[in-house]
């Protein structure tokens, strides 16, 4: 004997109902999330590739024998560092390296960065199609790192590049926060909808069953009206006023 008690039609109108409505507002909610996040990535590797390529121009520009190449560094690294003081967000922090892994110029900020031995990835030869990695570091928060190869007339440079992207990661969590917020509102809202609708359109059933009981042994030959059933209901109402028709009755003799 099963004591499973059958699960009424409102009750799987409600539940089907809430976890569509749970799949809909995820799914949207993931495809936004990863679609804020792809245009994020797309926007910073211009803007990485935008300061990199700042960086590689005002290196090779350095042949003149009389403005030494640490002197152009020393202003990259003052222009660099101005317009970090200048944001709260956006900041870019750099290092140049010869071929042989000495620094020759080191960002403020940048220290802890490399000292955290975070990895970059291999340098790319090509600006435009360098490696970028995401590293989240207790410190600084979280990072975009790159990293670049390149030759000029002193010979080969290698540039490590970070972008601060904590602010922006901030932001996306916010709204991970906020879209979760709204799934589980969406979801209880989509609950009570659908229960007011399950109750709705169950009150033809309801009806039919009160007809049904009305009916007494000197009406059985009064039919149930079908033209005011549901479309639904409509072969059921048929059947039962069929069955209600007149009977033949047991006499005794």
């Amino acid at each position: 004997m099963s004591w499973r008690a059958p699960i009424s039609i409102s009750t799987r109108i409600v539940v089907v109902s809430t976890i569509a409505s749970i799949v809909l507002l995820g799914s949207f909610g993931l495809f936004l999330d990863a679609l804020f996040s792809s245009y994020q990535r797309r926007q910073y590797r211009t803007l990485l590739s935008s300061r990199i390529h700042f960086v590689h121009s005002e290196v090779m520009s350095a042949t003149d024998p009389d403005d030494p190449e640490s002197e152009e560094l020393r202003e990259i690294r003052e222009v660099l560092e101005n317009q970090n003081g200048l944001q709260s967000t956006d900041r870019f922090f750099v290092q140049v390296l010869d071929g042989g892994g000495r620094p020759l110029m080191t960002m403020a900020g940048m220290e802890s960065i490399v000292g955290a031995e975070t990895m970059f990835p291999e340098p790319a030869n090509d600006v435009q199609a360098i490696e970028i990695v995401h590293r989240e570091l207790p410190r600084e928060g979280h990072l975009l790192l790159t990293s670049t190869r390149f030759a000029t007339p002193r010979g080969e440079r290698v540039v490590k590049a970070a972008l601060d992207w904590s602010a922006e990661e901030d932001m996306l969590e916010a709204f991970r926060r906020s879209a979760v917020s709204a799934l589980l509102l969406g979801a209880t809202l989509s609950a009570f909808a659908a229960s007011w609708i399950a109750r709705r359109a169950l009150v033809p059933v309801r009806e039919l069953a009160l007809a049904a009981d009305r009916i007494e042994a000197s009406r059985l030959d009064e039919p149930l009206a079908t033209h005011e059933a549901p479309r639904e209901l409509r072969d059921l109402t048929a059947s039962l006023g069929s069955n209600c028709g007149p009977r033949n009755t047991y006499r005794a003799t």
